[in-house]
């Protein structure tokens, strides 16, 4: 049996394309998510990507389909679970999206679905459910009617934007600030 001398690869994975292709578009933009960049940037030929893709479409609409489960799928299933409580809840959502960063995403996808209407129908999709979770967050801490509506939605925009507008403050200054934002949104302060 021949000896194996050359280093045998990690298979990439869907996920590992995907990752990359929500990566492209953050750091260099949505022009720029084509198969060759990606590709090139992973070290792999074309053809690990039509193992887990049939087109370039196909690759697209997933990477939008991994943005919105990675940045708010994932976060509002688990704060869900292991918080009960609204306002810890609103408080573990906020160090969940600092922390991870999530926020960083929305810009520039944000930026794509104005001039992609299958981009701004898979965002719309991503803010409904963002609506609907820090409504019923809000709602939960006693707020009703317009003022239940206004922070509902002045929450969805600061979280989805307030990183791209500020001087690029370090994650942990962020963090830091946490509870001053909190304050802002809940009326109180963090719960212990």
């Amino acid at each position: 049996m021949p000896r194996k001398t050359a280093r045998r690869r990690k298979r990439l994975t869907r996920e590992d394309w995907l990752r990359r292709g929500l990566e492209v578009v953050a750091e260099e933009g949505y022009r720029e998510l084509n198969i060759d960049r990606v590709a090139r940037q992973l070290g792999v030929t074309k053809g690990s990507f039509y193992w887990h893709f049939a087109n370039r479409k196909d690759f697209v609409l997933a990477v939008l389909d991994y943005w919105a489960e990675l940045s708010t799928g994932k976060p509002v299933r688990r704060s869900e679970e292991i918080e009960p409580d609204p306002a810890r809840r609103l408080h573990l959502i906020m160090l969940t999206m600092e922390r991870a960063g999530l926020a960083r995403y929305d810009v520039p996808i944000r930026a794509w679905a104005a001039l992609d209407p299958d981009v701004a129908r898979r965002v719309r999709r991503v803010d409904r459910a963002r609506y609907a979770f820090c409504r019923r967050m809000f709602s939960g801490l006693g707020f009703r009617g317009r003022d239940l509506e206004a922070r509902t939605r002045a929450f969805v925009v600061f979280q989805s934007m307030h990183q791209a507008m500020t001087d690029r403050p370090t994650r942990t200054e962020r963090v830091r600030l946490i509870p001053y934002y909190y304050r802002l949104f809940a009326g109180r302060d963090v719960p212990n």
